[in-house]
C-alpha cells in the first residue's frame, strides 16, 4: 500500500506522497523575500525554524491567485526542510500499489487511478527539491564581532523589512521627484535632499509587492550605496530595535539580496542589502555637493530627531536602543512626577520617563513613540510626541553650550542650518537614580 495527501490548485486535485510530508500549516504568516530560487518567494516561521515556501502555483505554471485562507504543506527531505503553497488539503488516501501509474513527465511523477475513475496526478517531490538545490541547510554565518545590531524596521504592503540602521543615512518625508527618461519602473524620478541629488526608488515595486499607492504620504529611507545615495519610499517606519546576532540566519539561499532574516519573537523581519538591491547603471545618477564629500572625509554620527512640543529635540543614534509605539504604563508609587511608571515590552519590565514633564512642556498631548535608551548597562524608556526620523551630521557641527535650557549641554547644526537641541541621557536620569527606580520595580514584580 501507497499513502498520499491530496489538495486542491485552480479547481484541480493533486496529490504528494506522504512519506516527506511533515506538517500542514493553516493560515499562514508569510514573509515576501526577494529569492535567490525563482519559485521561492517567501519564508515562513515554524516554531523557531524559518522554512522556504514555494510558490506552487507559479512552479506549475497554473493560472488565478490563491485562496483567501491557503495553507503550507511542510516536507523534509535529509535535514532539509520547505513548504509549498497551496489553495487547500482536501483528503488523506491509502492506496494499492495496483491503483498507482508512475508516469514520470515534467512535474508529475505518477497518477493515482482510484475505483470511483477519478484520475490524481502526483506532484514530483524530489523534483521540487532539485530544483530549489539552493533551498538547504547552510552554516550561519558571524558578520558582526557585537552581540547586538541596530536595524531600522519598516513596512511595506504589510511586510516586515529592515536595513541596518548604519546604512541609513536619513529618514524624511516624501518629496516630489522630477522624471528620468529610460529607466527601470521601479525609478520614480530625481529628487533633491538639501544639495544632494538622488533617484527615488519604489521598494514595494522592487520586491515584486506591486506599485506603492498613496506615496505622497510615504516615507523616505535615504541609503549610502558605494559612492552614492538613493531614497527608498516605504509605506511606514516602525522604528530602530537592537537585535542579538543568534537571532539573526543569515544563509546563502535566501539570495544576495537578503543580508539575514532576524527573528524577532516569533516575528521574521527580513534585512535587505541595498548595495545588492539596485543596479549600479541607476546609482550613477546620484550626485553629491562638495559640501557632503568634505563631511564624509570627517567623522559623522546619527542623531534621532523626536518632538516635544512641536519642537525638535536629538538624540545620539549610539545611545538608542529601539523606538516603539507608547505602551500605557502601569503607576509606579513613590516615583518623581515625571516618571510616568512602568511598562512591559517584550520580556523587559522599564521605566517610562515623560520628557514632557521632565522639561517642563504642556502634557495636553499623549506621547506617540517611546525610545528606548541605556545608561551604562541599565535601560530606560523616554516617553516623546513622536519620533520624526535618523539625519546624519558632522561631529564637527555639535557644539557645547553654556545654556543648560530645557537639560541640553550641546546643539547640532543640521545641513538644512536648524539646531536641534540634544538630550544628554544621563541628564534625564542620574545613574544612582535609575538604580533605586529599578530596585523599587524588581521589588514590586
Amino acid at each position: 500500500t501507497m499513502h498520499f495527501i491530496t489538495f486542491m490548485m485552480s479547481g484541480e486535485k493533486y496529490a504528494l506522497n506522504l512519506d516527506m510530508v511533515r506538517e500542514v500549516v493553516s493560515d499562514p504568516k508569510l514573509s515576501k523575500i526577494p529569492s535567490a530560487v525563482e519559485y521561492v518567494p517567501w519564508i515562513c516561521d515554524l516554531r523557531g525554524h524559518t522554512i522556504p515556501v514555494v510558490d506552487l502555483r507559479k512552479y506549475l505554471k497554473l493560472e488565478g491567485a490563491y485562496n483567501e485562507d491557503p495553507e503550507v504543506i511542510v516536507l523534509s527531505k535529509n535535514e532539509r526542510m520547505i513548504g509549498i503553497l497551496v489553495d487547500s488539503t482536501e483528503e488523506m488516501l491509502t492506496v494499492s500499489d495496483q491503483e498507482y501509474e508512475e508516469t514520470s513527465s515534467g512535474n508529475v511523477k505518477g497518477t493515482l487511478r482510484l475505483p470511483d475513475e477519478r484520475l490524481i496526478p502526483v506532484i514530483d517531490l524530489d523534483r521540487i527539491f532539485q530544483h530549489g538545490k539552493s533551498i538547504e541547510k547552510h552554516e550561519e554565518t558571524q558578520i558582526y564581532s557585537s552581540s547586538e545590531i541596530l536595524i531600522t524596521i519598516f513596512k511595506i504592503k504589510g511586510h516586515s523589512y529592515a536595513f541596518i540602521t548604519d546604512q541609513v543615512r536619513e529618514i524624511t518625508r516624501f518629496v516630489n521627484p522630477s522624471h528620468l527618461p529610460d529607466v527601470p519602473n521601479y525609478v520614480k524620478g530625481l529628487i533633491r535632499v538639501r544639495e544632494d541629488l538622488m533617484p527615488l526608488l519604489d521598494l514595494s515595486e522592487m520586491l515584486d509587492l506591486g506599485t506603492s499607492t498613496s506615496i505622497e504620504n510615504s516615507f523616505l529611507l535615504l541609503v549610502e550605496i558605494g559612492n552614492g545615495m538613493v531614497a527608498f519610499i516605504v509605506d511606514e517606519v516602525e522604528g530602530i530595535t537592537s537585535v542579538p546576532e543568534r537571532s539573526l540566519k543569515i544563509r546563502s539561499d535566501f539570495g544576495e539580496k537578503v543580508f539575514a532574516v532576524a527573528d524577532i519573537k516569533g516575528r521574521l523581519v527580513t534585512i535587505l542589502n541595498p548595495e545588492k538591491l539596485v543596479d549600479e547603471k541607476v546609482t550613477k545618477f546620484s550626485t553629491k555637493s562638495d559640501a557632503t564629500r568634505v563631511e564624509e572625509t570627517q567623522d559623522e554620527v546619527q542623531i534621532m530627531v523626536f518632538k516635544l512640543a512641536d519642537q525638535d529635540f536629538g538624540l545620539l543614534v549610539e545611545d538608542v536602543e529601539e523606538v516603539a509605539k507608547t505602551l500605557k504604563a502601569r503607576k509606579l508609587p513613590g516615583a518623581s512626577l515625571y516618571i510616568e511608571g512602568v511598562v512591559r515590552l517584550r520580556d523587559e519590565v522599564l521605566p517610562l520617563v515623560d520628557l514632557r514633564k521632565r522639561y517642563g512642556f504642556p502634557t495636553d498631548v499623549e506621547s506617540a513613540n517611546m525610545i528606548v535608551v541605556h545608561l551604562e548597562d541599565k535601560k530606560f524608556a523616554l516617553g516623546v510626541d513622536r519620533v520624526e526620523g535618523i539625519v546624519g551630521v558632522n561631529a564637527r557641527s555639535i557644539d557645547e553650550i553654556d545654556d543648560r535650557a530645557f537639560g541640553t549641554r550641546k546643539v547640532a547644526k543640521l545641513k538644512t542650518g536648524e539646531l536641534i537641541p540634544l538630550i544628554e541621557i544621563e541628564d534625564v536620569l542620574k545613574s544612582d537614580e535609575l538604580e533605586k527606580i529599578l530596585q523599587n520595580i524588581h521589588a514590586k514584580v
